[in-house]
C-alpha cells in the first residue's frame, strides 16, 4: 500500500518536471535573434525578449508543477494536520510567486513599450499588452 503513495508523491512530480522541462529547454534553442555581424539594438531587444519569455514559461511550468506536488499532499493528507498545512503553505508560497512573476512580466513589459517603441504612450502599451495585439 506504501508504494502507490511514495510513486505518487515522490516519483510522478519528478517524472512531470522532466516531462516539461526538456521541451523547455529545447524551445531555448532558438534565444538568439541574429548571429554575427548583423546584430543591432532592435536585436539586443528581441533577445532580451526571448530571455524574459523563456524564464517565464520555466516559472510557469514550476509553479504547475508545485501546484499538482501540493495538491498530491493535499489529498493523500487523510486528516495529518501537519500534511495538510504543508500543502497549505506550499499553495500559498506558489501562488505568490506566480503573482509576483506576473506582476514583473507587466512592469518589464510597460518599461519596453515605453522606453524602446516611442510611438506608443504607456496607457496605450498597457491597452496593447492586455489585447495582445502588440
Amino acid at each position: 500500500m506504501k508504494k502507490p503513495i511514495f510513486f505518487l508523491v515522490h516519483r510522478l512530480p519528478t517524472l512531470l518536471f522532466i516531462a516539461f522541462f526538456i521541451p523547455t529547454l529545447v524551445l531555448g534553442q532558438g534565444l538568439v535573434p541574429c548571429d554575427g555581424a548583423n546584430c543591432d539594438l532592435d536585436a539586443l531587444v528581441e533577445l532580451g525578449e526571448n530571455i524574459m519569455k523563456w524564464l517565464f514559461t520555466i516559472a510557469g511550468l514550476l509553479g504547475a508543477l508545485m501546484f499538482a506536488y501540493a495538491g498530491v499532499l493535499y489529498l493523500t493528507a487523510a486528516g495529518n494536520e501537519t500534511q495538510i498545512n504543508k500543502a497549505t503553505g506550499i499553495f500559498r508560497v506558489v501562488l505568490f510567486g506566480i503573482l509576483i512573476a506576473l506582476s514583473a512580466y507587466l512592469v518589464i513589459q510597460l518599461i519596453v513599450n515605453s522606453l524602446l517603441k516611442p510611438g506608443i504612450s504607456p496607457l496605450e502599451s498597457l491597452f496593447f499588452l492586455s489585447t495582445g495585439i502588440v
